[in-house]
């Protein structure tokens, strides 16, 4: 069986590319993002997101003017809370905003994975956080259908 942590590596590898671009036509030097495992649900950590990281990773040049680790985790925090991207929150659910809430978008949840990411614009943090959560998703479909094919017997995972 795959192991969602290789697929989340094995997509960022494919990613790597693109990341390169957007740091170009951002114009930014870095970003940092933030994979929560969703095997984790919030209140079983009590609501420490912290402990929920799958992976957590810096791409690009750091900037020291802001930190983009906790603002990721932020907006990871957010979308983590209500189960959608920490935009929705901030536009369509304000009441569910929490102190120390940051104000900036970039995150994305797609099937149960939260993705969150800051350094760039808020709309490549959320390209960003999109394209993570879509080439894990799709990194384990191809994972899983490569061991269907290997067992077509077995009637469950192992």
């Amino acid at each position: 069986m795959f192991r969602l942590s290789s697929c989340a590596i094995e997509a960022l590898e494919i990613l790597e590319p693109a990341f390169e671009r957007l740091l170009e036509c951002s114009g930014r030097p870095g970003f940092h993002f933030v994979i929560l495992n969703p095997a984790f649900e919030r209140w079983s950590v009590q609501g420490d997101v912290e402990s929920a990281i799958l992976l957590d990773a810096f791409i690009g040049e750091h900037d020291k003017r802001h930190d983009y680790r906790k603002i990721a985790l932020s907006k990871a925090g957010q979308a983590w809370r209500v189960g959608a991207p920490n935009a929705f929150v901030q536009w369509f659910a304000p009441a569910l905003l929490e102190e120390k809430d940051t104000p900036y978008s970039g995150s994305f949840v797609y099937n149960g994975l939260v993705v969150a990411a800051s350094g760039l614009q808020p709309w490549f943090d959320e390209l960003v956080s999109m394209l993570i959560a879509c080439a894990i998703q799709q990194v384990c479909q191809h994972h899983r259908q490569g061991w269907i094919s290997q067992h077509p017997s077995d009637d469950f995972f192992s």
